[in-house]
């Protein structure tokens, strides 16, 4: 009997040990949640559109019988200004039907 009460002796020493040598687990910690950034994109300049230009003259088909000086009068222009748009015109009195020709705008 002597033994039994050694041995139990022995087991209630080493649990005592044993929960006084333990290591406390540590509690669980948590940490705020750092937030994902992403990178904002970066903004895309693009050129402003520049406007198309409108020339300065529009074109005109000769019909049949017209002349320089009957077209310069229906656009409120002169014969002068229509040859100065059109140097390819050697010969005021002398245009084709279907031609195109440049008259300047008012």
């Amino acid at each position: 009997m002597r033994t039994v009460l050694r041995v139990l002796a022995f087991i209630l020493v080493l649990i005592a040990v044993s929960a006084c040598s333990r290591t406390p687990l540590p509690s669980p910690t948590v940490s705020p949640a750092t937030p994902i950034v992403s990178p904002s994109p970066t903004p895309t300049i693009l050129p402003s559109p520049s406007p198309t230009p409108t020339p300065d003259y529009i074109i005109h088909v000769v019909q049949p019988g017209e002349t320089l000086i009957r077209i310069a009068r229906q656009y409120e222009t002169t014969v002068e200004a229509i040859l100065e748009l059109n140097p390819e015109i050697t010969d005021p009195n002398f245009i084709r039907e279907g031609q195109e020709i440049k008259v300047p705008r008012r």
